[in-house]
């Protein structure tokens, strides 16, 4: 008996390979969009996070005098912040109306991901002077 071997078409088998390897790397390349999504959503998370722990310390680096401060709140977009000023040393006293002093300054923001909580914390230090009681 001779088997005929047509070169004009495909097997079954052949199709049904060609079909599993389309398969699998659609899978892959979709596995691949979704991940580089949910990357994009982080980031632009992050973002807004870095955005908003500025805010709050340009704030504070605004005022002219500090005092201890520990405040926190959150912003309307479901992000909260604290804020903790607290005087490290006294640099300058030539009067009680002049002293100048160290304030550390630490702005932290977090917000919800995934079931997760997320943080961003900033810190630097401001010499300023210090507000007087009833001032």
């Amino acid at each position: 008996m001779k088997i005929i071997d047509d070169p004009r078409g495909f097997t079954l088998i052949e199709t049904l390979v060609a079909f599993m390897i389309l398969s699998i790397s659609l899978v892959i390349v979709l596995e691949l969009f979704s991940g580089s999504l949910k990357s994009i959503t982080i980031s632009n998370d992050y973002e807004h996070g870095i955005f908003h722990a500025q805010e709050k310390m340009e704030e504070i680096l605004a005022l002219k005098k500090l005092d201890s401060i520990n405040d926190q709140g959150d912003f309307s977009d479901g992000y909260e912040w604290s804020v903790e000023v607290s005087p490290e040393k006294d640099i300058l006293n030539l009067n009680a109306a002049s002293k100048l002093t160290i304030f550390n300054i630490v702005v932290k923001v977090q917000w919800q991901q995934f079931g997760r909580t997320k943080k961003y914390m900033l810190k630097t230090q401001k010499i300023a002077q210090r507000m007087m009681l009833g001032a």
